[in-house]
């Protein structure tokens, strides 16, 4: 549901832009749709929290009288009410334009109402937390045993020790695909001399701009213009230096020998190099002999 409520406000938002900023019957009709799906979204928020207090009684880590208030996770719920809870009502056309850096901008409520949407990705990788192996009830007993809680951090250590390619591939293409929709959105209205000469009419531009900055490149064919989209690049540059250094340990750690290579290796290692002395000391007795037979040739 988080993302079918993804797809339908970039679809309004682009027909919403496409339009000159006023909203249609078909446009107002796919923000209502998106309405009714965030309540159903905020409904199963707080079911799921409340899932996770009974689950908690029954594993005795709460008392059995405990609520959601009593044991702090309101805190949560509410948080993830707001940011989440976002959406733009039909009919409400708004925008507002001004000047930033030489140039001009204009942003409608609904533009950037859709880059808050796109937080609803948070929604997905809850899921990853459910299907991990690291948190399945035969991990839980295992955990107890050793004082620990294999919670949503340990499982990302274990899954980045046990398929870190796949782990870290997935959180590059929904970095590129996130923050490649929220410069595009930014940086789409901007008009000045200065600006970059990308046009962000194309989504799969904003993903270019993306990987050029995480893998450090600098093509230099594309640059955010706005202090927003400078403001989100700065925060994609950061975030990348974080998964290229994971990337690397993985490499580090793909690259291990096991206890049992190790071994493997040094033997192998050791009969070559006693097979290169035997070939060395060959070539000294062919050279010894070559030389005698040139020395008597010569006498």
């Amino acid at each position: 549901m988080a993302l079918v409520s993804i797809i339908i406000v970039y679809y309004a938002s682009e027909w919403f832009y496409k339009a000159d900023n006023e909203s249609d019957p078909q446009i107002n009709s796919m923000r209502g749709i998106n309405m009714i799906m965030t309540g159903c979204i905020l409904i199963m928020i707080f079911i799921h929290h409340r899932y996770n207090l009974i689950l908690g009684k029954l594993r005795r880590k709460y008392s059995p009288k405990a609520t959601l208030y009593t044991t702090g996770m309101w805190r949560y719920v509410a948080i993830e009410m707001l940011l989440l809870g976002i959406f733009c009502p039909p009919y409400l056309d708004v925008e507002f334009n001004g000047e930033m850096l030489d140039g001009t901008y204009t942003y409608s409520i609904d533009g950037i109402i859709s880059v808050f949407t796109i937080l609803r990705i948070f929604l997905v990788f809850r899921l990853y937390k459910h299907v991990s192996v690291w948190t399945s009830p035969e991990a839980v007993k295992i955990a107890k045993l050793h004082n620990i809680t294999p919670n949503l951090t340990f499982s990302f250590k274990a899954d980045l020790k046990y398929r870190p390619h796949l782990l870290l591939l997935i959180i590059i293409g929904a970095t590129v695909l996130c923050i490649g929709f929220i410069v595009r959105t930014l940086e789409r209205s901007y008009e000045s001399d200065g600006k970059s000469s990308i046009d962000f009419e194309y989504l799969t531009n904003g993903w270019w701009l993306t990987v050029v900055t995480m893998t450090t490149v600098g093509y230099g064919d594309g640059y955010p213009s706005t202090h927003l989209g400078r403001l989100i690049m700065i925060i994609t540059a950061v975030l990348s230096l974080v998964v290229i250094s994971l990337y690397v340990v993985a490499l580090t750690l793909a690259t291990m020998f096991t206890r049992e290579e190790t071994k493997a290796y040094y033997l192998i290692k050791k009969t070559r190099a006693a097979i290169n002395v035997k070939e060395k000391a060959a070539n000294c007795i062919k050279t010894a002999f070559r030389l005698n037979r040139f020395m008597r040739s010569t006498k």
